[in-house]
């Protein structure tokens, strides 16, 4: 939502194919947003740990940004730019040439992220300021989501919200 706006619409797969949980261990849900735009998130938790990536791609009109070892319980990994310069357009060809698109390596301050989250959260109470991060109503909004997406599970057809 933060990049694309809110999502309208879901379609979601989720199953529990390799452990006896009482939850899913797999899903795959697909999104479609009031842009226009389109977003997948899946979740293995089926896949052994130490052979997850941990990959966040968002792909635009412009290029792409690929993190890697950035989700998860700790800080670091690594996350890329890959930006066309000036407006290309479709290339039917597909013609990739190196000059067109330039790796920018993106830097940030490792975070673990529950550490984060704590001292957010403690600013927010010492200096009595609401969340804007994750405020309660985006906390409802992408509650929703999920709902849709468990929905759409279920009954096997697209959930609009």
């Amino acid at each position: 939502r933060w990049f694309v706006g809110d999502v309208k619409e879901v379609s979601a797969l989720a199953d529990t194919l390799v452990f006896n949980y009482a939850v899913d261990d797999s899903s795959s849900t697909l999104l479609r947003f009031a842009s226009g735009a389109h977003g997948y998130v899946d979740a293995f938790f089926c896949v052994p740990d130490a052979s997850v990536l941990s990959r966040l791609e968002i792909y635009g009109s412009r290029g792409s940004i690929l993190a890697e070892g950035t989700i998860g319980q700790s800080s670091g990994g690594t996350m890329v730019a890959y930006l066309e310069e000036g407006e290309r357009g479709y290339d039917a060809q597909q013609a990739r040439e190196a000059a067109q698109v330039k790796p920018q390596p993106i830097t940030a301050t490792p975070v673990n992220p529950y550490t984060g989250e704590i001292e957010y959260l403690s600013r927010c109470i010492e200096t009595r300021q609401a969340p804007t991060l994750n405020s309660l109503e985006e906390g409802l909004q992408t509650l929703a989501v999920a709902e849709a997406a468990y929905r759409s599970a279920r009954t096997g057809t697209r959930e609009a919200l």
